[in-house]
């Protein structure tokens, strides 16, 4: 997406999204990298249990959920007090950037562990083509979103692309994980 939008759009506005879509991020990290780590040997060890890593799997998505809206909520309503507290008025046109885009990181993470249930599962092609679709996918919506003519615009087309396929990386393990009961 910085390639794109270093394409279309001057080095400062690009240094805005750049700023803002690492900062929304920020929240998704913290709730689900360091979990995911723990979570791929503990779908593995119930591989032989489908109906408890089937539970486990709803249950650390519920949790995560959870956790990261109130977080998301947190971090987008504090986000103009404390950018310019830290940073005056540098990063101004990066603030409703960052809110727009921290409500797409709501989407995005309750998906988080299907990709370890996946691989606990050892359905690698899987996660490949999954991984393939949604890259090609996003790229697609920050093509269509700088088409607007705007950061503003990739920003939006973002949250869209997340509030489609962050419900989908949650079904689709889930729907495998039923199938094999």
């Amino acid at each position: 997406d910085y390639l794109l939008t270093g394409l279309f759009f001057s080095t400062e506005r690009l240094g805005a999204y750049y700023f803002a879509f690492n900062l929304s991020t920020q929240t998704v990290q913290l709730v689900s990298t360091n979990l995911t780590s723990i979570l791929l040997p503990s779908f593995a060890k119930l591989d032989r249990e489908p109906a408890r890593q089937r539970e486990a799997y709803l249950r650390v998505c519920s949790m995560i959920t959870l956790v990261g809206v109130i977080l998301c909520i947190i971090q987008g309503l504090m986000a103009a007090p404390l950018l310019r507290l830290m940073f005056g008025h540098k990063w101004d046109e990066a603030i409703p950037l960052f809110q727009i885009l921290t409500v797409g990181m709501i989407f995005v993470i309750p998906s988080s562990p299907g990709v370890p249930l996946m691989v606990a599962q050892g359905k690698f092609r899987r996660v490949m083509i999954w991984t393939a679709v949604t890259a090609m996918s996003f790229i697609g919506s920050v093509t269509i979103g700088a088409a607007s003519g705007s950061t503003l615009g990739i920003a939006v087309a973002d949250v869209l692309f997340y509030a489609v396929f962050g419900p989908l990386g949650v079904v689709i393990p889930f729907e495998h994980a039923c199938r094999t009961l």
